[in-house]
């Protein structure tokens, strides 16, 4: 499994590659508040590694252009 964080000053997101419970490529969307409970989760179904990668590409340049910076703490 894959994992993927970015943050900014107050929130984070994290992105996980694995497969689903009937063995379909995934990409597990998890966002929320640093200092609070709240957050929330998305599963994105993918057919194929290709559309898996342009999937991660589109959510790495979105969170870039929305302010997160990558991080490389403990995923």
């Amino acid at each position: 499994m894959t994992a993927l964080r970015w943050e900014t000053g107050s929130r984070y997101y994290r992105v996980k590659v694995q497969k689903d419970l009937f063995g379909r490529l995934a990409v597990l969307c998890i966002w929320g508040g640093k200092n609070t409970k709240r957050g929330n989760f998305k599963l994105i179904q993918c057919q194929d590694y290709a559309e898996l990668r342009q999937t991660v590409r589109k959510i790495a340049k979105t969170r870039k252009r929305n302010g997160y910076a990558f991080s490389l703490k403990s995923l």
